[in-house]
């Protein structure tokens, strides 16, 4: 996996891993997934080298958490994932304003 899909340039990349153990040992599974297509991978490591191997070459932005082995991409190409934004900041409210622009004297 050289980042790029076979070819297709996707942005942005959500990334995320699960741990969980198989025949006594830990492993992870990595997804990596966009609008257009999915990547998974069971690895034996957590670790930045990981992504160092699937996305060494993606130049493009990436959405996750805040685990430090993302920290490989520079923060101008990260994003963090909302649902893990709004879980760390239960007192965050999002309100919606609509406003509504009329001519004038169209009320009267």
């Amino acid at each position: 996996m050289s980042g790029n899909f076979g070819g297709l340039r996707l942005e942005p990349l959500y990334v995320d891993e699960t741990g969980h153990n198989r025949d006594g040992k830990s492993q992870w599974l990595w997804g990596i997934v966009s609008m257009a297509a999915g990547y998974f991978s069971i690895e034996a490591s957590r670790g930045k080298k990981v992504l160092k191997v699937m996305l060494a070459d993606f130049k493009n932005t990436i959405v996750s958490d805040r685990y430090s082995a993302y920290e490989y991409f520079a923060s101008s190409r990260r994003q963090l994932c909302w649902a893990h934004l709004k879980r760390d900041s239960p007192a965050l409210k999002i309100e919606v304003i609509i406003i509504i622009i009329t001519p004038k004297g169209a009320w009267s």
